[in-house]
């Protein structure tokens, strides 16, 4: 757990056999890990983008953040804005050959805008813009 791209592990005596009849020399391999589709890594912290709808950054509410592990509820405050981080200790990676300690998950909030609106919608997104004017 942990390993980073990069890294050479050495494996004693899994080589190949030496010559004439002497022991298996070792064996060096050199890890290279893919990129996640959802998440960076900078050493053991990750990080992500996430998109949230507009009304619930704008009056607060739960979120469900995907992590390495699977979702947890984040609650945000009421006008939090977009591009907003948010740090969720423990939910990174593993730290490299100890156990029960993980890096941060840093979640970027995003807003989703939503899209085909019906008039009325768009009528009570007018007022409320007029009233924000105002």
């Amino acid at each position: 757990a942990g390993i980073e791209d990069g890294k050479k592990l050495k494996l004693k005596g899994k080589g190949n056999p030496g010559v004439n009849g002497g022991p298996p020399g070792d064996l060096y391999l050199q890890v290279h890990v893919s990129p996640h589709l959802q998440f960076v890594r900078t050493g053991m912290h990750l990080r992500t983008d996430l998109s949230v709808d507009v009304f619930t950054l704008m009056l607060g509410g739960e979120i469900e953040v995907p992590t390495l592990n699977g979702k947890v509820k984040v609650n945000l405050k009421p006008e939090t804005q977009p591009g907003k981080k948010i740090k969720l200790s423990g939910k990174g990676f593993p730290k490299d050959e100890k156990k029960n300690v993980y890096g941060n998950l840093y979640v970027t909030l995003n807003a989703k805008i939503p899209t085909r609106l019906s008039a009325r919608e768009k009528e009570l997104i007018e007022e409320l813009a007029r009233l924000r004017t105002q």
